[in-house]
């Protein structure tokens, strides 16, 4: 099913073009990486696709709909969003970072229900941040932070997560953790999650399809096969790269020559 459909889209706020024609289907229940270097215009295609920036006319669609036709809290019925930084200085706990997630079921002045309660403890839970709940949430580090701002938007419950280079500030470990949930989300609960990456070897290692951008131009696009080849890849990025197969698990990871 063609969840978001995307024809046409151009972006450009000042002298140069971000993004040139973009044209593309996201499908229900994918879990598409965007990659490119920076300045490739991954964050702008996401920005338009959640109506952070509004594209100009009616090229993006979502369940067949103009994207511009929803109103901002039913589209966070829709989807949720997880960015590359986050800066709450205000003097909200832990748990009430995570239970904003909520408003969007929330009618005025109503209350959280056990439900609510619940599917929050779960998103916490999941990150590993229901130990944090009682902090609060400006005295984190950026590692948990980026944790908790996950947990947020698991409970908001979404049929589509979109992540902004979610593992920037993760160690190891807790990159892994988080691919490791979104994955389960995926394949689980039919989630659909699209995800910024810069990480390439993460990119073919948890996506199901990429888009690879290239000076605001989708260069291309198909699985982690086909798009992150040694010639698509010199070609986008200006360095070689060798593409070797890892003796334990047969797929493939990239390093540069």
């Amino acid at each position: 099913m063609e969840l978001i459909d995307i024809r046409g889209l151009n972006w450009k706020p000042g002298s140069e073009h971000i993004l040139k024609d973009i044209s593309t289907v996201f499908h229900a229940g994918v879990f598409c990486g965007i990659i490119g270097p920076n300045g490739s215009g991954k964050t702008s295609l996401l920005r338009h696709i959640m109506r952070v920036i509004d594209p100009e006319k009616q090229v993006l669609r979502l369940n067949g709909a103009d994207i511009r036709s929803f109103r901002r809290k039913s589209l966070g019925r829709e989807m949720s969003w997880l960015p590359q930084s986050t800066s709450i200085d205000v003097n909200y706990t832990v748990y009430d970072i995570v239970m904003m997630g909520r408003i969007p079921y929330l009618k005025p002045l109503q209350g959280e229900s056990a439900a609510d309660l619940a599917i929050v403890r779960e998103a916490m839970e999941l990150t590993n941040s229901w130990h944090l709940r009682d902090k609060t949430f400006y005295t984190l580090s950026g590692g948990e932070a980026q944790q908790v701002i996950a947990a947020r938007a698991i409970a908001q419950d979404t049929p589509i997560i979109i992540l902004d280079e979610p593992v920037s500030h993760l160690d190891i470990r807790h990159q892994k953790e988080l691919m490791e949930t979104m994955k389960r989300l995926n394949e689980n609960r039919g989630k659909t999650i699209m995800a910024v990456l810069h990480d390439l070897n993460l990119a073919a290692q948890y996506c199901k399809e990429l888009i690879l951008l290239h000076k605001g131009v989708l260069f291309a696009r198909g699985t982690p096969e086909e798009v992150l080849t040694p010639e698509n890849l010199s070609e986008v990025y200006g360095i070689e790269f060798h593409r070797l197969t890892h003796p334990s698990t047969k797929g493939f990871y990239l390093i540069p020559k």
